[in-house]
C-alpha cells in the first residue's frame, strides 16, 4: 500500500514537472519567434532574442570553410550575446555566413547574412596625375 502511494506521488510530481516545462516553452513561444542578429562582424558577435529564459542554446556559425560552435545560457529576459572571435577575411567574405541556434527546450532560430561587399585583389584606381616640383 505504501509503495503504491509513493509511486502515485512520484507520478504526480513527474506530471507537474512536465506541465511546468510545457508552460515555460509555451510562454517563451507566445512572446514571439526567437531571432538572431549580428551585432559586430570584427570580431564576430551575435545576439539572440526571444529565447526561453534559462534555456541552454547551442549556436553554430558557418563562414566559408570555418565552423565555430558556442553554448550559452539565455538570461531571464530571453536574450543572450555570444562572441566568435575574428574570422579570416576569406571566410568572412565568402558569401556563406550563417547562424543556427538550437535551444534545449525546443526554440530555434536561423539567420543567413547577405553577401558582404568585400575588396577583391589590389585596388583598381589609377594613380593620380604626375607632380612636378617648381623651384
Amino acid at each position: 500500500m505504501r509503495r503504491m502511494r509513493e509511486t502515485a506521488l512520484a507520478a504526480v510530481f513527474f506530471l507537474v514537472a512536465v506541465c511546468l516545462v510545457a508552460v515555460s516553452v509555451a510562454n517563451a513561444r507566445a512572446s514571439g519567434t526567437p531571432t538572431l542578429r549580428f551585432t559586430k562582424l570584427v570580431p564576430v558577435q551575435v545576439k539572440g532574442l526571444k529565447f526561453a529564459p534559462g534555456e541552454t542554446v547551442r549556436v553554430v556559425l558557418n563562414a566559408g570553410d570555418s565552423t565555430r560552435v558556442r553554448t550559452i545560457r539565455v538570461d531571464a529576459g530571453g536574450t543572450f550575446t555570444v562572441g566568435f572571435g575574428t574570422l579570416p577575411s576569406a571566410d568572412r567574405c565568402s558569401g556563406q555566413l550563417s547562424l543556427v541556434a538550437k535551444g534545449a527546450m525546443g526554440t530555434r532560430a536561423v539567420y543567413k547574412l547577405p553577401k558582404l561587399a568585400c575588396p577583391t585583389g589590389p585596388p583598381t584606381t589609377a594613380p593620380g596625375p604626375a607632380t612636378r616640383q617648381v623651384g
